[in-house]
C-alpha cells in the first residue's frame, strides 16, 4: 500500500495494530464515509483539525488490522490529505497525482481526495510518497 508521507515533523509516532478498541465500520457489512467522519471528536478532541490530516491517519492505520485492503482505502479517502478536512470520496473531490518517492528516486502516481485546489497545489510543493506495507483482517 502505498501512502503519502508529508515533510512535515511528526509529532508522534504511528503504531499500526496498537491495541485499540474493535471498530464496528472496519468489519460491519454496511459502511459510509461517514462512520469516519463520525469520529472527528475523538480525532480531534480540541476540535483543530488545521493540516492534522496525520491525525485521521494515524486512527485508521491502528485499525488497519481490523479491515481489508479495500476497506481501509475506502477510508482514506475520506479526508483532505493536506488540510484534513473531512471530504466525500466524488469524482469532484478526487485527483490524479504523480509525486516524487521519498529516498529511492522515481514517482508513483495515484489518487488522493482533497476539499479544494490550493490542497492539491500543496501537495505537489510538499508531499512525497513513502511506502508503508499494512496487513489487514
Amino acid at each position: 500500500t502505498v501512502v503519502a508521507a508529508s515533510k512535515q515533523r511528526r509529532d508522534h509516532q504511528i503504531q499500526v495494530g496498537d491495541q485499540v478498541d474493535p471498530w464496528a465500520p472496519a468489519t460491519s457489512a454496511r459502511f459510509a464515509v461517514q462512520d469516519l467522519h463520525n469520529e472527528y471528536n475523538f480525532i480531534f478532541r480540541h476540535g483543530n483539525r488545521n493540516a492534522a490530516s496525520h491525525r485521521w491517519s494515524t486512527f485508521l492505520l491502528q485499525r488497519a488490522h481490523q479491515m481489508t485492503d479495500e476497506r481501509l482505502q475506502f477510508f482514506f479517502s475520506g479526508f483532505c490529505a493536506v488540510s484534513g478536512s473531512p471530504v466525500r470520496p466524488t469524482d469532484y473531490t478526487r485527483y490524479r497525482l504523480t509525486l516524487p518517492r521519498v529516498g529511492t528516486g522515481g514517482f508513483s502516481t495515484g489518487f488522493m481526495y482533497y476539499c479544494c485546489w490550493p490542497c492539491v497545489c500543496d501537495t505537489q510543493d510538499f508531499i512525497r510518497i513513502d511506502t508503508l506495507h499494512v496487513t489487514g483482517g
